[in-house]
C-alpha cells in the first residue's frame, strides 16, 4: 500500500520548471488512484502523524479540502513492514527572514505558488508606478535547483512576453545566483561546475559564490558582508532536511531530521521499518553519509525491493553497496552532466 497526503505526482527535479511555467503538470503528474491500478498496488491518501511501532499501527491525520473542511477523518492503519520515502524539504538553516520572504520550490504547490507571484510580477513591471525597481530582479539561493531555476526563467520570460502576458522579457529581468561555497555546484566535478557558471553568465545571470545570506527583507537580500542585494522576488533552494516531524516518531534522527538506517536501509531501531533517499542518513564508510541525490535514491529503492522479498522469504539483506560515483546531471536549459565522487 502506498500512502501519500497527495492525489498526485511530480517528480522533484522537474518542479524548476513546473515553477517557470515550462512544465503542465497537468500532462506531466501521476495519478495515483489510476497508477495503482494498473500497477497492482494499493493506494490510500493520508498524511502520517505518529507510529505505534508496539502494535505496528500508522496513525493519520484528516484529510482536508482548501477550504478547511474534512473530507476524511482521523484513521489507522496496520502493518507489517514500513518503508519511509519521504524526501526531503529546504533547510533555511535558521537564518532570519527566510520562511516569511522566501519562495520554496519543495512541492508543486509551492512552485505553482510562485509561479503565480513571478507572472503577477512581471504585470507588475508593464505599469512603471508599480515596479519596486527599475529592473525586474529575481535572487536565488543555491543549490541545483537553483542553478536550473535560474536558467529557465530566461525562457519563461520569453514565452509570457511571446504570448503578450507582459511586456518584459528577458533583457528586462536581473536574475542573481547566490552560493555560499567557492564555486557553484560543489558535489559536481570543477569542469562540471565552471561549464555551468559559464553558460549561466552568457545568458545573464549575475553569480555570487563564497556568499553566504545573513537575512532576508521582503524586497533584500542581505550577505554575510553586510551587501543589500534589492529584488522582487526571493527563492531559496539551499541545503536540505527531511520533515521535521520524522523527529516525533521517536526512531533515532540525525540533525537533518533523516532517519538513522543500517546499511540494509532498516531503521537503527527497528528492524520492521525501512527508509531511503533523502530521509534517510545511509552509512558510507565511516565519516560519511549517502549523499542526497536522486541516483541514489533509485538505487535504494531497488536494493530496498529486493530486501523486503528477503525478508518476507527468510534470506539475508543485502548492504546498500559503496558505489565509486554517482552520475549526477543538470536538466533543462543547461543540459549538463557530471559524475559525483563518492
Amino acid at each position: 500500500m502506498l500512502l501519500d497526503r497527495n492525489a498526485t505526482h511530480v517528480w522533484k527535479p522537474l518542479l524548476h520548471e513546473l515553477a517557470t511555467g515550462v512544465l503542465n503538470s497537468s500532462m506531466d503528474e501521476v495519478d495515483y488512484r489510476g497508477h495503482s491500478t494498473a500497477h497492482y498496488y494499493r493506494y490510500q491518501r493520508g498524511s502520517l502523524t505518529g507510529v505505534d511501532r508496539q502494535q505496528r499501527v500508522l496513525h493519520l491525520a484528516p484529510v482536508e479540502d482548501e477550504d478547511g473542511d474534512e473530507v476524511l477523518p482521523a484513521r489507522e492503519l496496520t502493518y507489517d513492514y514500513v518503508v519511509m520515502a519521504l524526501g526531503s524539504v529546504s533547510n533555511d538553516f535558521g537564518t532570519p527572514g527566510v520562511a516569511e520572504h522566501c519562495h520554496f520550490i519543495d512541492s508543486p504547490q509551492q512552485a505553482k505558488a510562485f509561479q503565480r507571484d513571478m507572472i503577477n510580477t512581471f504585470l507588475r513591471y508593464t505599469d512603471p508606478t508599480l515596479r519596486q525597481h527599475v529592473q525586474l530582479t529575481i535572487g536565488i539561493v543555491g543549490a541545483a535547483t537553483g542553478v536550473e531555476l535560474a536558467a529557465e526563467l530566461f525562457d519563461a520570460s520569453r514565452i509570457l512576453n511571446a504570448y503578450g502576458v507582459t511586456a518584459i522579457d528577458h533583457q528586462h529581468i536581473s536574475v542573481h545566483l547566490l552560493e555560499a561555497a567557492p564555486r557553484l555546484l560543489p558535489g559536481l566535478s570543477e569542469r562540471v561546475s565552471q561549464t555551468v557558471k559559464t553558460e549561466l553568465e552568457s545568458m545573464g545571470v549575475t553569480i555570487h559564490t563564497d556568499t553566504a545570506i545573513k537575512e532576508a527583507q521582503a524586497y533584500k537580500l542581505i550577505t554575510g558582508d553586510g551587501e543589500e542585494i534589492e529584488t522582487d522576488i526571493n527563492v531559496w533552494a539551499a541545503g536540505i532536511k527531511a520533515p521535521s516531524f520524522l523527529t516525533e516518531l521517536g526512531l533515532t534522527t540525525n540533525k537533518k531530521n533523516q532517519i538513522e538506517v543500517k546499511r540494509t536501509l532498516q531503521s537503527v531501531d527497528d528492524d520492521r521499518v525501512f527508509a531511503l533517499g533523502d530521509c534517510a542518513s545511509c552509512p558510507m564508510g565511516e565519516d560519511s553519509t549517502v549523499p542526497p541525490r536522486a541516483q541514489a535514491a533509485h538505487q535504494q529503492a531497488k536494493l530496498l525491493a529486493k530486501n523486503l522479498v528477503h525478508e518476507l522469504d527468510g534470506k539475508p539483506l543485502q548492504d546498500f553497496p559503496l558505489p565509486r560515483s554517482w552520475l549526477a546531471g543538470i536538466a533543462g536549459p543547461l543540459r549538463c552532466g557530471g559524475q559525483f565522487n563518492a
